[in-house]
């Protein structure tokens, strides 16, 4: 209704209304499942579902925004203000790394990557703090040390592929997209060959496979693939979305981006994962003007 609404010119677009109904859609999916893996769903998610929607769609011309505010808050547990603004988290990074000579070493070559324009300055620190922070929500279950190495080095291998494929515009060809593929074996094969990082080597190694086994190299999927790993898939797809690429000229805001995310719970990403990140980007990386 509220979709019939906006087509015959009775309600105003906005950006927000396109999140809000891929929420819904997030929701009715993720009741589904459970009805199908339990049998039955508990509470009552479909009443809460329609009277959000039905506030929504009754709300008074001119205060959408607020309407759409609250059921955001209702449908993903997170407030998402019209006024959203990201801040720094809350993990200090240590980023000189003076007790640790091979840290200092592979930051170097990973700022090094960011400044040849493969990707933006700032990206390695983003991603970096992104899993450090989950790492922590999740009471530090990977080695620290060796989670920073695999950030560092996970896409080193891009440095060798061509800035014409890197920058290409359109869709990849076949052997460009082999190519790409191939680039997690340069930091992969360069950890494991110096002594110590071996973990590290695995992340880099598995950081493109896919919770559902449908990834790549070897098709890993739920345990197999290293707890590491899939943070830095998580970090990795979360910046890549909410800043512009060579083949996309636009960017998701953070919340558009959370709720992608979330849409690839049991498929692209491990669930508990997930739920880890959404409490890192709740607690680290996201301000409200009207609570200050």
């Amino acid at each position: 209704e509220i979709v019939s609404d906006m087509r015959q010119g009775q309600r105003t677009y906005l950006p927000m209304y396109g999140e809000f109904i891929f929420a819904i859609v997030i929701r009715i999916r993720d009741m589904i499942n459970t009805l199908i893996s339990d049998g039955q769903v508990e509470g009552t998610p479909q009443a809460t579902m329609l009277k959000v929607i039905e506030d929504v769609r009754g709300c008074t011309a001119g205060q959408d925004l607020k309407a759409l505010d609250k059921a955001m808050d209702q449908l993903v547990g997170a407030k998402k203000s019209s006024t959203e603004e990201e801040k720094p988290g809350s993990i200090a990074l240590s980023l000189e790394h003076q007790d640790n000579p091979d840290l200092a070493f592979f930051r170097k070559l990973a700022l090094q990557l960011d400044d040849l324009g493969i990707y933006k300055q700032g990206r390695t620190d983003s991603i970096l703090e992104l899993c450090l922070s989950t790492n922590k929500d999740l009471e530090e279950p990977i080695d620290t040390d060796q989670l920073t190495a695999a950030v560092y080095l996970h896409d080193i291998g891009m440095s060798l592929v061509s800035p014409d494929i890197l920058n290409k515009p359109s869709k990849l060809s076949d052997q460009e997209f082999r190519t790409i593929r191939g680039h997690i074996e340069m930091g992969s094969e360069f950890l494991s060959r110096m002594e110590g990082w071996t973990e590290a080597a695995t992340m880099v190694a598995q950081h493109h496979e896919r919770y559902d086994g449908k990834g790549y190299p070897k098709n890993l999927a739920n345990e197999q693939i290293h707890r590491g790993a899939m943070l830095i898939a998580l970090a990795d797809t979360f910046y890549a979305v909410t800043n512009e690429r060579a083949d996309r000229s636009y960017k998701k805001s953070l919340f558009s981006a959370v709720t992608l995310i979330n849409g690839e719970s049991g498929t692209q990403f491990h669930p508990t994962y997930v739920e880890a990140f959404n409490e890192t980007v709740r607690h680290h990386y996201v301000t409200r003007k009207n609570m200050t």
